[in-house]
């Protein structure tokens, strides 16, 4: 564990991702100082009291500064939520502090990335708005390590109706699905906006029901893609019908070939017990971990990140099925 008394400053850590992340950082780290930051202050210094070795403050994302009291000592920014007008990612740069941001989709990431190559050169800036905190990407590039060649992923996560996240989780969907109807792509090697037959497609989930999923625009496919050359990738979502147990549940089908050229037809599966806010969250933190150095190396330098850029995938998927998360990978009958 870091000796440093700084701490992390968690923008919106009271909602269902973050508070679940904080609880995760606490189990893993109990004297790490946690700073929970929002507009409810009363929700705030809740979580904060429940955490210990905690604060809970006022945070306005619409503010420059955050409108923060003066005084914060943190190493790292954690955004919860849309970071709209950048001021959270203009607070990191002020304080040196790396700037994880969770909530963009893979086609509104122009402003960030660009800010990324001018004055925010100088600290790490990690784009971790994938499935399950990159949980996804982690379980593909875990399970296809051994293909000589990777032609195609198909990834269709299966929500059940009561875990489609909360008021900001909605609100962001909402905003993406308004904005671009056409969701982005991979397919035959060239990316597109998915229109016609490809915005949707059918699929088993693992109780054998053939559901239809619809595409959506999640960083995962530019990352699995960018990490595996495949020429075709995809990220589909359904929702079922409400289960006495909660139950996440996301389908990978992968076609590759092996180092012996034959033909791999591979189904990675992963299974959470709780709505999927309980996986991002404890992924989100283990992803902390590894970018702050928490884990006895050094943190992660400046520069633009995600996921596959810093994570070990074979811990990721260790770790994860350590914390209840199951993660399988079966190759289908030839």
């Amino acid at each position: 564990m870091s000796s440093d008394n700084s701490g992390i400053l968690m923008v919106g850590g009271y909602g269902a991702v973050g508070r679940e992340a904080a609880k995760t950082i606490r189990q893993l780290y109990p004297n790490m100082k946690l700073i929970i930051a929002g507009r409810d202050v009363t929700r705030a210094t809740a979580l904060a009291e429940e955490l210990g070795v905690a604060q809970g403050v006022g945070c306005d994302l619409t503010t420059p500064g955050l409108g923060l009291a003066p005084g914060l000592i943190y190493r790292a920014v954690v955004v919860f939520a849309k970071d709209e007008y950048l001021h959270a990612l203009d607070n990191a740069i002020a304080n040196g502090a790396a700037y994880v941001a969770i909530s963009d989709y893979a086609v509104e990431i122009a402003p960030l990335t660009t800010r990324s190559g001018t004055d925010g050169r100088q600290i790490p800036i990690l784009l971790f708005g994938h499935h399950l905190g990159g949980l996804v990407t982690m379980a593909t590039l875990h399970h296809t390590r051994d293909f000589a060649d990777v032609i195609s992923v198909r990834v269709a996560a299966i929500f059940d109706e009561a875990d489609l996240g909360g008021a900001t989780a909605q609100a962001d969907a909402a905003r993406v699905g308004r904005a671009t109807p056409h969701p982005l792509i991979r397919h035959e090697g060239r990316w597109l906006w998915a229109e016609g037959s490809n915005l949707t497609r059918r699929f088993a989930g693992s109780d054998g029901v053939v559901y239809e999923a619809s595409a959506l625009s999640l960083l995962d496919v530019a990352s699995i893609a960018a990490a595996t050359k495949a020429r075709s990738v995809r990220f589909d979502v359904t929702v079922r019908e409400p289960s006495p147990t909660a139950r996440h549940e996301v389908v990978i089908e992968v076609e590759g070939r092996g180092r012996d050229s034959r033909t791999i037809n591979r189904r990675i599966t992963i299974e959470s017990n709780g709505f999927h806010t309980m996986a991002s969250g404890r992924v989100l933190a283990f992803a902390l971990e590894r970018v702050l150095g928490l884990d006895g190396r050094s943190a992660t330098p400046a520069g633009l990140w995600f996921p596959e850029n810093v994570l070990d995938a074979a811990h990721v998927v260790s770790l994860a099925c350590e914390h209840g998360i199951a993660i399988n990978g079966q190759n289908a009958p030839m």
